[in-house]
């Protein structure tokens, strides 16, 4: 098999056994120019296919259904001269018209025997916001919580109640993780005694959380322990 470069046209022979079937790229010696040769195809008879089309299934017409148009009715029979097939039908009698049927309508009572109609009471104004905030916090247990001088700053007023929330949350913990021993305590009247263990670690705790000036000043914690855990008696004094 010859080959022929195709940048310097220089023409190679290459026996056809040292080419791979898929192909090989050569480089020319005379130009350095790398190109691909192919083997020369085998000499072997094709003979074309024809591939015959599916047939379509075959289709089914459904007869169109017949319907029969219903016989007429039978005529009735013939009657005597002057006899109509309305016989035995009450005519009204000539000048007679159609009697108008009577009406039910209820007379009005009279005035001294109708019911009194009551006045309508006027309908009381919405509350207002501050009251619906009022009762939001006395509801969730934070009423008093801006109870402060007027004078104060805000920077004292948020120590104070952050210490106020403080106090409260470590009284319901109580609350929550000690009730049967609460409900004991307050029955047998040794509340202090059972639950004093727990009210020191809670006691620590809001301690090292307060502001020293608002711990000295303030009574919360004890406020907060009568007020959720007393039940509004003052047992911590």
């Amino acid at each position: 098999m010859i080959v022929e470069c195709p940048k310097c046209k220089k023409k190679y022979r290459v026996k056809d056994e040292d080419v791979p079937i898929g192909g090989a790229p050569v480089q020319c010696p005379s130009c350095g120019n790398i190109f691909t040769i192919y083997r020369e195809p085998l000499k072997i008879h094709l003979e074309p296919v024809e591939e015959v089309a599916p047939s379509a299934p075959p289709t089914y017409e459904k007869p169109a259904p017949t319907f029969e148009a219903p016989s007429p009715p039978s005529q009735p029979a013939q009657t005597g001269a002057g006899e109509s097939f309305l016989e035995g039908i009450e005519k009204p009698a000539a000048g007679m018209g159609v009697q108008e049927q009577p009406s039910f309508e209820q007379p009005a009572a009279p005035a001294s025997q109708q019911q009194p109609v009551p006045p309508q009471q006027p309908s009381s104004p919405p509350p207002s916001t501050a009251d619906a905030a009022a009762r939001l916090k006395a509801a969730l247990g934070l009423g008093g919580l801006d109870d402060f001088p007027a004078d104060w700053p805000e920077e004292k007023k948020q120590k104070h109640r952050h210490a106020k929330r403080l106090a409260r949350s470590l009284a319901k913990d109580l609350l929550l993780y000690h009730k049967d021993k609460i409900e004991l305590g307050l029955r047998d009247g040794n509340l202090k005694q059972l639950l004093g263990e727990e009210i020191k670690k809670s006691w620590d705790f809001y301690k090292k959380n307060v502001d020293p000036e608002v711990l000295q000043t303030t009574s919360y914690f004890k406020d907060a322990l009568n007020d959720i855990i007393g039940k509004g008696r003052k047992i911590f004094i």
